[in-house]
């Protein structure tokens, strides 16, 4: 028909790279079926696409080259950033072990298999109070490190003193969910922490633990006598003295006890 543009012809044979790569397209209907693939269309700057895609990059020739780079570039950048997290990081003058100075893989494995406890005092005997655990973690067991990192009071403050280090924010993130504030195990200014030891302050003084006493004693020599009627069977200990903890809360917190230990459950 007259005003209607036929595509040009496309040559169709095995010497085409596509088909000669590809035999499966060699059957007549499969060549009408992707004649689309191999027909030249310009693009806006000109350029002229050939083949699909020049036979599929030659038969995935080229495909296994970028693959090859790729990879190489991610082990190039792996290399260098474990290399600065030995050589030139900040904390690089801290003493560990070289795997756990270049990379926080070490330290997770560990914690996976819920082994970092033991493994954490196994580098401390090795390397000394402070170890380099991560490439941005130390680990102190000095009380001094203690006392630098989480005390503090406002007259340091005042003095020109530098705040302690808060603790990390996703630790307290469930309490200011629920309760809209902070725990004072997760105050992040002097200030706020001050605030909240006042209050508890007398419920924790030298007076107030030995009133205390003689009500932690009771509930612990309940449990020992609930272990003893039980020598002769297998009993869970985690479960015992979750009821140890409930009652001895319970009476601390409400003057009364929750009855696990006498009862042998855990208050519903």
């Amino acid at each position: 028909m007259r005003g209607i543009k036929h595509p040009p012809k496309i040559n169709l044979d095995r010497s085409n790279s596509f088909f000669h790569h590809f035999p499966l397209f060699t059957n007549s209907s499969n060549k009408t079926a992707y004649t689309g693939l191999l027909q030249q269309r310009k693009i806006p700057n000109g350029t002229i696409i050939r083949g699909a895609l020049g036979g599929l990059w030659t038969s995935f020739g080229g495909f296994k080259v970028l693959i090859a780079v790729i990879t190489f570039g991610i082990m190039f950048i792996l290399a260098a950033w474990f290399i600065y997290n030995i050589c030139f990081h900040p904390l690089a003058a801290f003493p560990g072990p070289l795997l756990y100075r270049g990379s926080s893989l070490c330290k997770i494995y560990q914690q996976m298999r819920g082994n970092i406890t033991f493994k954490m005092y196994e580098l401390h005997q090795t390397y000394g109070l402070v170890v380099r655990v991560a490439p941005w973690e130390l680990s102190y067991t000095s009380a001094q490190a203690w006392k630098d990192i989480y005390t503090g009071s406002i007259s340091q403050k005042k003095s020109g003193a530098k705040e302690p280090l808060p603790p990390k924010i996703i630790y307290g993130a469930h309490e200011m969910e629920y309760f809209g504030a902070h725990s004072i195990m997760f105050q992040f200014s002097i200030a706020d922490h001050s605030r909240h030891r006042r209050i508890l302050s007398p419920s924790l003084s030298n007076k107030a633990l030995r009133g205390q006493e003689p009500i932690i004693i009771k509930h612990a020599d309940m449990f020992v006598q609930r272990m003893r009627e039980r020598t002769s069977t297998a009993v869970d200990l985690t479960e015992w003295l979750k009821f140890l903890s409930f009652d001895i809360i319970g009476d601390l917190t409400f003057g009364e006890s929750f009855g696990c230990l006498k009862k042998g459950e855990i208050h519903p």
